[in-house]
């Protein structure tokens, strides 16, 4: 008598650029991945977490703003990459154990995590009003007030840029809008320590080589995981003080100690200033 012992393969996986096809696909990314990220908690003024299990008009505006982001990366000539799973359908054995037909196995790719580039001199500007038009911003202040306008196109990106800019003068190393920016990358929370987030960063180092690469972190999670491939912090941004808690929620008093944002730089072959 033996013992029948069903293994389940890991999945092949493939990087391949963004079609049209997948944006509403990398939303859904989007909403699973950064749920419950502080940032954006920030950003659209929530007072309690979004539910991970059902539809909200937070979740909406979610939506909406990763959407928003899409279209100012493509329309400012980004590059957007798409991490895909490779199943096949009807692999494996029938009930009497017998191996399936060739004909009756269907290859299914599913869309597990996305990385959006920016070239350099490409950086999207509050003042493009045609850019932003385009992209919907509109909505997204429909969605989230003029107080995330305010949040995410001032405070965020006067603060970010502000601090790139002081790190750059500091050590010599030029225009901070002259690098290749990581302007948005996620993996669904189902795939998160695979290690899909670094092969999708290092598509983008093998696509530039021997650029230099900036981003910027909305969390501490996040930072760890973007120096483990060579990115290093060079300023802390600090968003939300006397407005939300740490989680990026509404706050007051001595629990209203805002969040922190992480602006960070890999230098070619690992160098540093």
């Amino acid at each position: 008598m033996s013992t029948r012992i069903n293994q389940t393969k890991a999945p092949r996986t493939s990087i391949r650029n963004a079609t049209e096809e997948d944006y509403e696909a990398i939303s859904d990314v989007v909403v699973d991945a950064f749920v419950h990220d502080p940032v954006y908690n920030y950003f659209g003024s929530l007072k309690e977490f979004m539910p991970k299990d059902k539809n909200t008009k937070e979740k909406e505006n979610l939506r909406k703003w990763s959407k928003f982001l899409l279209s100012l990366c493509v329309l400012s000539g980004g590059r957007v990459v798409v991490m895909v799973e490779h199943s096949v359908e009807g692999e494996g054995e029938d009930e009497d154990g017998e191996g399936r037909n060739e004909g009756e196995r269907k290859e299914r790719e599913r869309i597990v995590g996305f990385a959006e580039w920016l070239p350099p001199n490409k950086r999207p500007a509050l003042w493009h009003v045609r850019t932003m038009f385009k992209a919907g911003i509109v909505g997204m202040v429909r969605a989230w007030g003029m107080s995330g306008l305010l949040r995410c196109g001032f405070e965020w990106l006067d603060g970010t840029e502000r601090t790139m800019l002081k790190a750059f003068r500091k050590r010599e190393l030029g225009n901070p809008d002259a690098t290749w920016y990581l302007f948005q990358i996620a993996v669904i929370q189902e795939c998160q320590g695979k290690g899909y987030m670094s092969k999708l960063i290092r598509e983008g180092f093998d696509n530039a080589p021997g650029a230099t690469f900036t981003l910027d972190a909305t969390t501490a999670s996040s930072r760890d995981k973007y120096a483990h491939v060579g990115f290093e912090v060079v300023g802390v941004v600090p968003l939300g003080r006397g407005k939300s808690n740490s989680k990026g929620l509404e706050a007051k008093g001595e629990s209203a100690v805002g969040v922190d944002a992480y602006s960070m730089i890999k230098l070619p072959n690992g160098g540093s200033r």
